[in-house]
This record gives C-alpha cells, structure tokens and sequence, in this order.
C-alpha cells in the first residue's frame, strides 16, 4: 500500500483554543493565524493537499477577504472554490464547512506535463496556465500551438514521442503553428517540417529510408523536409554540403 503525502495547515480565525494551537504545532500542523473575530465568525480555516507549489499560505491569501466578511452560515462556498481554483497551481479545490465554526479547503495541484509557448505551462488535464518564472520545472518537453489546440498537440507529442524515444530523433519539441502545419525539434537540435497532415503520418519515412539515408551525418543537419509525398529534403549545417538542400 503506498502512502500519500498530505500538508494540513489549520489556520486559526479567531483566538479562541491558544493552547490547543501549540498542540497542534507540535503535532505537525501549521500554526494557526488569527483573522476573525466576533460571534458566528469562522474560527478556522484548515487546508488540506499534497503541496509543492501552492502551499496554505497562499490558499489563505485567496479567501481571507471572503472569510472575514462573511459569517460561517453566509459563507458562499463556491466563491470560496472560485477563488482558491483561480490560485495557476491549482487544478481543482472543494471547501465545505466543517462544524461547529471551521472551514475546509482540500486542493488538488496541477501536475506540470510541458512549457506551452513562452512563459506557460501545459497540466497533464492539457490545461494551460500560466506561474512564476522561477516556478517552471527544468527538463520538460516544449509545446505549442493555437489557444484551444492544446490537447491536439499534447495527444500528437505523446504519440510522436513514444514512437522515436528509442532512434536518434527522440522528441524535444512539437508545435501546430496558425495554418496547422507541425514542426518538431530532436533533442539533438533537428527540426522536422511535417506538414498539415497528423504527425504520426511521417513515422514510416523517419524511421524507414531517413534513418538509414542520415544515420552516420546527424551531426551535419540542419532540418529535414518531411512535406514530400514520396520523399524528404534535407537542409545541411555546412553551406557547402547544404545548397539548398539535398532532395533523397
């Protein structure tokens, strides 16, 4: 049986139960933070989740202006949700009330798949969204596309990836641009023209005749040309070598 990792961060919202609070500290909770005062306020605010990057302090900040202007029975639970899912890391939250007078949030954190265009990520649900730079996690593929292609190019790249992850034009890249037409980059600096057809469609070509026809000049390429009917164009590094490109 695995475990899970949870993160509960009870926050305190009216000073009632002090030694209580230092019970709970010792016990691995996360101190309790007074906000609210005042007869049938919420007295806590407990937050519950696998954290690595939103935490509870920010779950808080989202909500805190909600909580304090509201009692415990007018909460509205679903701006509460709102407000939480509105959080880039956040994929999904659910708040209800936990009697007599706390308040519980568990959040569900987004799972990074791959960068989606230049400063977004794209989840494993293919929801884009967008963090703090210093948040981006290194060594992830690099998508994008059209806003509302996001799956499209996510199914593509799984597809096109897990076909060429064992050859020497294993993905690092994939990209539909605004006339449909798709280009991968190898993860050793090929870029691959596939057209407007699904790229799967070119894998017999890439892994038949352009494997065999390039395999001992890899480092000498500059693109190839998958767009032909019965054939691909190859672009050299070498100006000398390249003229053009060399039609196979």
């Amino acid at each position: 049986m695995t475990a899970e990792r949870i993160d509960v961060s009870a926050i305190r919202l009216r000073p009632l139960l002090t030694g209580l609070s230092s019970l709970l500290l010792l016990l691995g909770v996360a101190a309790l933070w007074p906000v609210v005062r005042g007869v049938g306020a919420v007295s806590r605010l407990q937050v519950v989740g696998n954290f690595d990057h939103v935490g509870p302090l920010a779950v808080r900040a989202a909500i805190e202006d909600q909580l304090k202007a509201a009692g415990f029975l007018s909460l509205d639970l679903d701006a509460l949700r709102r407000s939480v899912e509105a959080l880039p890391w956040v994929e999904q939250a659910r708040v209800e009330r936990v009697w007599p007078a706390d308040v519980r949030v568990r959040v569900w954190e987004r799972k990074p798949y791959a960068r989606w265009g230049a400063q977004q990520l794209l989840s494993a649900r293919a929801v884009p969204f967008t963090p703090k730079p210093g948040e981006i996690p290194a060594n992830l593929p690099q998508l994008s596309g059209q806003p509302g292609h996001e799956s499209e190019v996510m199914q593509a790249y799984e597809r096109l990836s897990a076909a060429l992850a064992a050859t020497p034009f294993a993905l690092a890249s994939l990209s539909q641009d605004a006339r449909g037409e798709w280009t991968a980059q190898t993860k050793g600096g090929i870029e691959l023209h596939l057209g407007r057809d699904a790229p799967e469609s070119r894998l017999s070509v890439i892994t038949g005749p352009m494997s065999r026809a390039l395999a001992t000049r890899l480092q000498e390429i500059k693109y190839v040309d998958l767009r032909y009917t019965n054939g691909f164009a190859v672009a050299w590094l070498e100006p000398s070598s390249a003229k053009g490109g060399k039609k196979q």
